[in-house]
């Protein structure tokens, strides 16, 4: 028997100073996340994962405009597809390729 929970998910996870209880909210962070590491991507970052991402599954294609390989691994598919939420960003539109 499930029973409906005693406060919101989004009050538990404000900050404290406006009486919630300062816990974090993962799904937000996790979207943080992967959006980080696509901007690294898009960006050509200098590390040796960004430059295999280039190499194999890129390959000199326009980040934005780019379908998603379907023989990527699950994460590097999550971040690549979650192109168009960068896209759809007002501050990010127009820098998420950098040639």
């Amino acid at each position: 028997m499930s029973r409906r929970a005693l406060v919101a998910w989004e009050k538990v996870c404000q900050p404290g100073v406006v009486e919630g209880l300062n816990i974090i909210a993962l799904s937000s962070w996790n979207k943080v996340a992967i959006l980080k590491q696509l901007w690294g991507i898009s960006m050509k970052k200098d590390s040796l994962w960004v430059k295999w991402i280039h190499y194999y599954y890129i390959k000199n294609r326009d980040l934005e405009i780019m379908d998603t390989p379907k023989n990527v691994a699950s994460v590097v598919r999550k971040i690549i597809g979650s192109q168009e939420v960068l896209i759809n960003s007002t501050s990010a539109a127009g820098y998420l390729y950098r040639k």
